[in-house]
């Protein structure tokens, strides 16, 4: 604790000195001001970044702040709110759906809460360009998130000059608008899951599947020319084993 406040100390001494006595530039007295400057920025078509993270919702997301005249909406002044914790939650938990949560910002949201923690020891005092970029990545990290939910993963990488909800008709930035003001990201998230019984079905066999997969040792299978029906081949009998212990192969198969 102590170490952490003369860390916070010297970088507020830092940034006083710097401006002759006035720290305004790192201070989060106008965050919607900060918000509109940095999201002014932003040109669609062309990559942006924020703490190191691509931004890949080049499109909706100005449009969301410009809704709301650029109001933070994860932030209670310079605290994170409740609504951070529920999109990490629902961020987390996408891995029970297929997704990697590592691509919704996870790490450098939890980097930026804890800059933001340590900053909070000395009162009054939070840069204000930590609270744009965490109000950023949250936004982000929820549009991309939802997208993903409702049509499925493409690669940001390739596609974010053109990133956009599959489904036009759903405006993704009015879902997060109702989400906010109600309180339900959380909710609001998981209603963008397939509510087909395949898709249920799939996330069945896919929690089956990571369960088999941390409680054996499985041998590889060695690598070789396509196994024709007919054929003989010595891989034969691992990948009956392999089919057997994976539950979609009987044990009393006599399969050659």
């Amino acid at each position: 604790m102590i170490r952490r406040t003369l860390i916070a100390a010297a970088a507020l001494s830092a940034a006083l000195y710097a401006t002759g006595g006035e720290a305004v530039a790192y201070l989060s007295h106008d965050l919607p001001g900060a918000l509109k400057a940095r999201i002014s920025q932003m040109q669609t078509g062309q990559q942006f970044e924020c703490s190191g993270e691509m931004i890949c919702g080049i499109a909706d997301l100005p449009l969301f702040y410009r809704r709301i005249r650029y109001q933070p909406v994860w932030l209670d002044g310079q605290e994170p709110n409740r609504q951070v914790t529920d999109l990490l939650a629902a961020i987390r938990s996408s891995w029970h759906n297929g997704l990697d949560p590592g691509n919704y910002h996870l790490e450098a949201i939890e980097n930026l809460l804890a800059e933001i923690e340590d900053s909070a020891i000395i009162p009054g005092y939070v840069d204000v360009e930590v609270l744009v970029n965490l109000e950023l990545l949250c936004t982000d990290a929820y549009l991309l998130l939802g997208s993903h939910l409702l049509a499925g993963r493409v690669n940001p990488e390739t596609l974010y000059t053109k990133w956009q909800v599959a489904d036009s008709k759903i405006d993704f930035a009015a879902v997060l608008q109702k989400a906010v003001a109600r309180d339900r990201i959380a909710a609001s998230l998981q209603e963008q899951l397939p509510p087909h019984p395949g898709y249920v079905a799939l996330k069945k066999q896919l929690a089956r599947y990571r369960r088999l997969a941390s409680t054996r040792t499985w041998e590889p299978i060695a690598a070789g020319k396509p196994i024709r029906p007919g054929r003989q081949d010595p891989r034969i009998p691992s990948v009956r084993r392999r089919l057997q212990l994976l539950g979609d192969l009987s044990a009393a198969s006599n399969v050659r």
